[in-house]
Order: structure tokens, then sequence, then C-alpha cells
């Protein structure tokens, strides 16, 4: 009797919530950030072209573009785009466009996100997941802009996976003091600086991504980092992998060639452990490069 009484109940649940749950479409005329206030728990909202306006969603929802490249969010002012400040949200198929200035982020979330099949450019970091933020970025465009494609604060762990990050400045992956998750299956190419960075304290794991073209290193470990990166590609870079002092990161089954300084450049008292790594066709570096 009580199994029976459980189901009837979720059912009642499933239902009262469908119910309650709408489409909304939003047409450029309209505000977004209204139908946002005004939204219930499960409400979708579709973005139909383009809206300058500064978001803040407090509220479980979806908001999405209408399968149309040219539907987004271009900011009003200098905060950022998107902020997600609490609740359970997904953010898909937008356009998002900073003014590329200082401290402006494409989106920032704070609470728990779900981003895919975004385009993010000209801010200072496509995506923040800060504080203790979780969530899941995954199939994105977060290229040029002026830092990171995507940076992971103190605490967050977000899984990030399939993505693009391409010619942004600083690095197309960045893991603060602190930050972990996962960053696995993505592009972080032709960075100015590197293509995935991992701060001191920072334990990621990195698992198949290719950081192929930035100008120093491919994956950088900060002094005193930690985590593991298993099966990377990190290749034409000047720095394949770069493990600074008493880092210790786990470094397995990566390949690292072509790189025109070392393929595992390991500084004084960095002491990482090495497993099975192929480091072939690198320029010559003082320091140690470590294949296994």
């Amino acid at each position: 009797m009580k199994n029976v009484f459980n189901v009837l109940f979720f059912l009642f649940f499933l239902f009262t919530f469908s119910a309650q749950a709408k489409t909304t479409f939003i047409e450029p005329s309209q505000g977004v950030q209204a139908f946002i206030d005004k939204a219930s728990a499960g409400d979708v909202l579709v973005v139909r072209g383009i809206h300058v306006e500064n978001l803040v969603i407090i509220r479980n929802l979806t908001l999405r573009g209408e399968m149309n490249e040219r539907d987004g969010i271009f900011p009003l002012d200098r905060s950022d785009v998107i902020q997600v400040r609490s609740g359970n949200v997904t953010i898909s198929r937008l356009k998002i466009t900073g003014m590329g200035i200082r401290r402006q982020v494409g989106i920032r979330v704070t609470t728990n996100a779900s981003i895919d099949n975004c385009l993010i450019t000209n801010c200072e970091a496509g995506i923040v997941y800060a504080k203790n933020a979780t969530g899941k970025a995954f199939e994105n465009d977060s290229n040029r802009n002026r830092c990171f494609g995507i940076h992971v604060g103190s605490k967050a762990s977000p899984l990030i996976t399939r993505n693009r990050f391409d010619k942004n400045f600083l690095s197309g992956i960045s893991y603060s003091v602190g930050g972990g998750g996962e960053a696995s299956r993505n592009r972080c190419t032709d960075s100015e600086i590197f293509g995935i960075y991992v701060a001191k304290n920072a334990n990621p794991l990195l698992s198949r991504n290719v950081c192929s073209g930035n100008k120093e290193t491919g994956i950088r470990y900060a002094n005193d980092a930690g985590g593991e990166a298993n099966n990377n590609r990190c290749d034409g870079n000047d720095y394949g992998i770069r493990v600074g002092s008493g880092a210790t990161p786990s470094l397995n089954f990566n390949s690292c060639e072509g790189n025109s300084s070392s393929g595992i450049h390991l500084e004084e008292n960095a002491t990482p452990s090495l497993r099975e790594n192929a480091c072939q066709n690198n320029g010559n570096s003082k320091k140690k490069e470590s294949p296994r």
C-alpha cells in the first residue's frame, strides 16, 4: 500500500509540475529580464533575435535561442552579460558578445548551471563558475576573450567537455586556487599564453584535451598545483606540459610532440607522477624533459 501511495504521489507531482511549466517565446521588442522575473520553476524561455540587456537569473529555468545563430544577448552596461545567482539553470544556443572591457563575464555561475551550444566572445572570460558552483559546460565556442575561454573559481567543480576555446589571450581553460572538477575532450588552441592553466592547490582531472598552438604552454601547472592529466595531446606549443616548483600532478599517457622547447618541462622541486607519456620531436630544454 505504501508503494502504491508513493507512485501516486510521484505521478501527481509530475503532472502538476508539467502543467505549470510552460514555453514562452520572447521577441526582439520585448525584454528578457521581465520574463525571467515572472517565470515559474521549469519554464523554458526562448529568445528570438538580438536583445541588448544584462540578465540576472534567480529561478530554475531554461533560457535558449530558437535554433538561430543570430539569437543572442549583448550587454547594455559594463556588468556581466548573464549572471546565474541561484537555482538550477540551463542556458543554450545563445550568442553572447561582450564589450571587450575588464571584469565583464559572458556567463557567471555561482550555483548550478548547464551551458551548451553557446557562442561567447569579446568578454574578459567567456564563462566563469565561481564560488561553489557546479554544473556542465559542453559544446560551446568561447573564443577571442580578453583572458579566459572558461574560468573555474576556488571550490567550484564543473564538468567542462567538448568545448572549443580558441584565441583567448591568457588561456582556454583556467583553474583558480583550489579549483576542481573535470575538463575532457576540449580544444584549447592558439592562446597567447596557455591552453590550460592550473593554479596553486587546484586539482582538476584533465583528460583527452587537445592543447595546440599556444604561444607558451599547452598545460601549465603553477607552483604547488595538483590534479591529474591523462591522454591529453599537447603539440605545437613552446612547452607541451610545464610543471612548477612543488607541483605534484599525475601525468599519464599524454602525447607531447612538436613543441619548440620541450615536451614535459619540470621546474626545480617539481615532483609529478609520470607514466607512459610520449615526448617526441620537441626542441631542447635546459630543464628536465621526462617522457615517462
